[in-house]
C-alpha cells in the first residue's frame, strides 16, 4: 500500500508501525490546520474568509498540507477521514449560526444611533428646561403687567379725583 508517495507494508494484525506513525502525523496535520481555520472563522464572525466561504473536505486538505487522497487510500485514514467529517459538520454548523447573527457592521450601525439618540435625549431635556425657564420668565411678566396695569389704574383714579384729566394720546404727525 501507498501512502504519501511512501510503500507501507501492513501486518495481519493491522497497520504496520510506519503507518500508524503517517496517520498520526496526517491526523496532526489536520488538527492543527482546523484549528487555525476555526481561529479565522472566529475572526471573521462566523465566516470562512477563503476559497469563496466554502469548508470542504478538500480546503482542509489544503490547509493543512496534506494531498485529499491520503484520506482515501488506507483503512487507517478511514477514521481520520470519519473525524473530519463530523468537524466539517459542526463547524458548517456554527459557522451558519455565526453568519446569521448580528455582524459588525450591524453592532457599528446601532452604537452609532444609540450615540445619536443620547444626544437628541440631552438636546430634548435641555429644550424642556429652557421651555421650563421661559414659562417661569412668562409668568414673571404677566405679574409684572397685572401690577402696572393696577398702579396705573390707581394713579388714573387719583387723577380723576383731584380733578385733572387724563392726558389725551398724542397724534401721530405726518
Amino acid at each position: 500500500m501507498e501512502i504519501d508517495g511512501t510503500t507501507v507494508n501492513q501486518s495481519a494484525a493491522g497497520a504496520s508501525p510506519t503507518a500508524e506513525r503517517r496517520s498520526q502525523s496526517v491526523s496532526g496535520k489536520l488538527r492543527r490546520g482546523q484549528h487555525e481555520i476555526e481561529q479565522e472563522i472566529e475572526r471573521n464572525h462566523g465566516k470562512y474568509p477563503f476559497n469563496s466561504g466554502w469548508l470542504t473536505e478538500a480546503e482542509v486538505c489544503r490547509r493543512a498540507g496534506i494531498a485529499p487522497r491520503i484520506l482515501h487510500e488506507s483503512a487507517e485514514a478511514a477514521s481520520v477521514r470519519v473525524e473530519l467529517e463530523a468537524w466539517l459538520r459542526k463547524t458548517s454548523t456554527l459557522a451558519t449560526a455565526a453568519a446569521r447573527g448580528p455582524s459588525i457592521q450591524a453592532a457599528d450601525v446601532a452604537a452609532a444611533l444609540k450615540a445619536q439618540l443620547e444626544e437628541i435625549a440631552v438636546g430634548y431635556q435641555q429644550a424642556n428646561l429652557e421651555v421650563a425657564a421661559l414659562r417661569k420668565r412668562f409668568q414673571e411678566l404677566e405679574e409684572r403687567e397685572r401690577m402696572l396695569v393696577e398702579t396705573y389704574a390707581k394713579l388714573d383714579a387719583e387723577l380723576a379725583r383731584r380733578g385733572a384729566t387724563t392726558p389725551e394720546p398724542a397724534s401721530p404727525s405726518h
